[in-house]
């Protein structure tokens, strides 16, 4: 079996990236439990997606201290904006 390189799997992780992105959109757009003939439902697709995503950062050996770090600043940055958001 030919190895992944560090490029292959980066080509691919960002072509991952887009279909998270678009259906997250979708699910912005139509609602999570929307289910559309020959797309499926939008949670399970935007599951598999992230899923997809998912698989490609681990092959990547990246550092899991700075991930894991950078998980919990967006999550904080997130609710603070989501808070300020919330007073206006």
């Amino acid at each position: 079996m030919t190895e992944l390189t560090h490029e292959d799997i980066l080509v691919v992780l960002i072509e991952e990236a887009a279909e998270v992105i678009h259906a997250a959109t979708k699910c912005l757009r139509f609602g999570y439990d929307h289910y559309e003939p020959g797309y499926g439902n939008n949670r399970t697709v935007l599951s598999k997606e992230v899923g997809e995503l998912r698989a490609l950062t681990d092959e990547l050996i990246l550092d899991q201290q700075t991930m894991d770090n950078a998980y919990r600043i967006k999550i904080d940055r997130v609710k603070k904006l989501k808070e300020r958001f919330a007073q206006k």
